[in-house]
């Protein structure tokens, strides 16, 4: 909850818009209340919805906070207009000029992080269809594949690799540690359902490669086959293991 509410929202809304928006709306609530009409209500309602929905509903990926851009900007541009009002800059009546200027040296500053934040592209953006089409290609060498990784991440998982997903919380691992007892699990459930099993797991970059015998499973054969950095900072990396389990 608290992981949503000051990570994945804000960094889908870009963080210095959402703290703006985040002023702007206890402007309206607080400094401007007697002002507002049922049109104003509606909307403030509607937005606590919406966040309360993608708070107390848990998402794992900030792409499903996008629908908040919109009430995001109003609010930006609700708070930019009012600034020059608030009473916490009474201080500066004797400086008319300067409090008219906030408003646009404001708007400047976001202007040119947006602008900046447009520019510092991720060089490993496609990471997720990069990572997924590996494991699609190899799969074609098998019959009876199938993808195992985080509950939240499957269904995308299964659209770009084309293999049969499934998806468990257990394969979420806190902290990108990883449970090998949960992957082991994983492995003595569904190995006689395929003939080969892909475990895509988000992990630390300098993390070793997870080995065989730490899993404890003495047949079959476990091996890493694809790795890609996920950011420029490429401290994380998505992982393809693959598990053959032994023929009969």
């Amino acid at each position: 909850m608290i992981k949503v509410l000051f990570q994945v929202i804000p960094q889908m809304l870009f963080e210095p818009i959402a703290f703006i928006s985040v002023l702007g709306l206890v402007c309206a609530l607080i400094c401007f209340y007697k002002k507002h009409g049922p049109y104003f209500w509606f909307f403030a309602i509607s937005t606590a919805f919406m966040i309360a929905w993608r708070v107390f509903y848990p998402i794992s990926s900030s792409r499903y906070a996008a629908l908040l851009i919109y009430p995001a900007l109003i609010a930006v541009a609700y708070f930019l207009v009012t600034l020059k009002d608030l009473r916490v800059l009474s201080f500066l009546k004797k400086y008319p000029g300067i409090r008219k200027a906030l408003p646009i040296l404001l708007t400047a500053a976001l202007a040119v992080a947006c602008i900046g934040k447009a520019f510092h592209l991720n060089p490993y953006e496609d990471y997720i269809r990069s990572t997924c089409r590996a494991a699609g290609q190899d799969a074609k060498k098998f019959k009876r594949p199938l993808l195992l990784t985080a509950h939240s991440e499957y269904r995308r998982y299964q659209h770009y690799s084309e293999i049969p997903a499934v998806g468990w919380n257990v394969l979420d691992f806190d902290g990108r540690t990883p449970d090998y007892k949960s992957i082991a699990k994983q492995i003595l459930r569904y190995a006689p359902q395929a003939d080969v099993l892909y475990f895509l797991l988000d992990e630390p970059s300098e993390a070793e490669a997870i080995p065989q015998e730490k899993l404890q499973i003495d047949q079959g054969k476990w091996e890493l086959i694809f790795r890609h950095y996920q950011n420029r900072q490429k401290k994380e990396e998505l992982r393809v293991y693959r598990y053959i389990p032994e023929k009969k």
